[in-house]
């Protein structure tokens, strides 16, 4: 269990630009609007400046990362710079290129997060909209692990795939080597999921019993478990999984703007009346007001019990 301050770490969004168009994505229709990249001038000064603020972590992100040809160029300075942890978040389709991985490792990669949804072909080329992206995430899979890289796994949960997660688990239990953590992470009501609400997001509360499966798997098979969107009044099992109970520090920067993480993380969040009297009241973000607006907060039922603060409650480390 962590108790101390989180990690320092800035995240550098890329671009806007994808190789995939993932029916649920929180940042889609920005990939279709702006579809733009950061210039390297700019990233290059993103780094220096991080460095000089004391960050211990830098991640590159996007929209997709790895179809920058400069991406290499990013990991090189980062290294040279003396960053601890190196991480690209993706959505892992480049890393079926043995090749490719390698290059990434060697230039200072040390932390891989690859998006994967589905425990099949058919569910995941659909959720993706890109046919073959099940099978060059499974390769890329396998090509960390054959290089020794830590790694970790995200699955975005949607309408689609929520009565999958225990096959998704089992199939995430098949590449433990390396794997610091697994992430489930209730879709974000926003881009493509905010359009489309009704057909992509489902209720928290027929979610859970097929994501308390998954999650029973996950820790059954000792892999470090962490759930996004997901609250203490929907899987009170899980509570010490869950970032929204968790303080971070992290700063985003992306094209045309920067955030930090901790700050921002209440400004499209809410809690129901009824929250008021929960045990993690203090703690708890509270759902995406993009959630609520359509579903209301008759789901979600305060916990009773003493009040818990930051210095009396413990969460995993991330």
């Amino acid at each position: 269990m962590y108790t101390g301050n989180p990690p320092s770490k800035v995240e550098i969004l890329m671009n806007w630009e994808c190789n995939q168009r993932c029916v649920f994505c929180s940042v889609g229709h920005k990939i279709v609007q702006d579809g733009g990249s950061r210039k390297w001038s700019e990233i290059k000064e993103d780094l220096k400046r991080a460095e000089k603020n004391g960050k211990d972590i830098v991640s590159f992100s996007g929209g997709e990362p790895t179809i920058r040809k400069d991406l290499l160029k990013g990991v090189e300075l980062a290294k040279k710079l003396g960053f601890e942890t190196i991480e690209i978040q993706t959505n892992g389709c480049m890393l079926k290129y043995p090749d490719y991985t390698k290059k990434l490792v060697n230039a200072g990669v040390n932390r891989v997060l690859v998006s994967i949804h589905a425990p099949n072909a058919e569910l995941e080329d659909f959720l993706t909209q890109t046919n073959g992206s099940f099978n060059a995430k499974i390769q890329g899979l396998k090509n960390l692990e054959e290089l020794n890289v830590e790694k970790r796994t995200s699955t975005v949960i949607t309408k689609f795939n929520y009565r999958a997660l225990p096959e998704t688990a089992k199939l995430l239990l098949k590449f433990k080597k390396n794997t610091k953590s697994n992430h489930l992470n209730f879709v974000i009501p926003d881009g493509f999921a905010k359009q489309n609400f009704e057909t992509i997001v489902p209720t928290l509360s027929e979610v859970k019993p097929f994501l308390k499966k998954a999650c029973d798997l996950l820790e059954k098979g000792n892999l470090n478990l962490f759930l996004h969107n997901i609250y203490p009044c929907i899987l009170p099992e899980y509570v010490a999984s869950m970032s929204e109970l968790a303080t971070t520090d992290t700063l985003l920067i992306g094209p045309g703007f920067e955030a930090n993480l901790q700050e921002n993380r209440h400004k499209y969040r809410s809690k129901g009346p009824q929250c008021q009297n929960c045990k993690y009241f203090q703690l708890c973000t509270g759902p995406f007001k993009s959630y609520t607006d359509k579903r209301g907060f008759s789901e979600f039922k305060p916990i009773h019990g003493k009040k818990l603060q930051k210095d009396n409650f413990r969460v995993k480390k991330y």
